[in-house]
């Protein structure tokens, strides 16, 4: 299979997906089943802005939900633990991704977490499954292997592990 073959092939599944959260949101509006909101984690990365501006691309025409997850990061030193934002920051930057979705006509909502980077993909699959995402939008980093295996990796344990669709953003 070619590249260009590959790229329509997941063009058609995009569409395809759309087109049935579209319905289940009429549907949902109309009084049948409610429709399942995406989860989108969102921090202060140039990663994270990438799956914003996905999220409005790809669902902006849809009435779909999203929940805006955003973790505040806490660092393990030899003094202890220490945030790496205030609580206010965090806040304040899971309200930014809220009004810049609420600008393009999408429903979305935020909260925010806490833990270190080691406990990241965990919140993203507790908190995809707690309100039955029906994607989880991504945004990753480009790492070479060796920085991948030292600092780790968000999306590896996301993608082997969620039970739903996730779409992974690089910039």
């Amino acid at each position: 299979m070619n590249v260009t073959t590959a790229a329509a092939d997941l063009v058609k599944e995009v569409s395809a997906y759309l087109e049935t959260t579209a319905q289940h949101a009429t549907e949902s509006e109309n009084g049948g089943s409610s429709a399942k909101p995406i989860l989108l984690p969102y921090g202060n990365s140039a990663a994270s802005e990438c799956a914003l501006q996905a999220t409005i691309d790809l669902f902006a025409a849809l009435p779909i939900r999203v929940r805006v997850l955003h973790v505040r990061e806490t660092e393990f030193t030899y003094v202890g633990p220490v945030a790496q934002e205030t609580e206010e920051e965090a806040q304040a930057c899971a309200a930014d991704a809220v009004a810049r979705l609420r600008c393009h006509g999408i429903t979305a909502s935020s909260v925010v977490r806490h833990g270190g980077k080691h406990v990241l993909p965990s919140l993203i699959l507790t908190e995809a499954h707690q309100i039955g995402a029906s994607v989880i939008v991504l945004g990753a980093r480009p790492r070479h292997a060796l920085a991948t295996l030292i600092a780790g990796s968000t999306s590896k344990p996301v993608l082997r592990q969620a039970d739903c669709p996730v779409l992974l953003v690089h910039p």
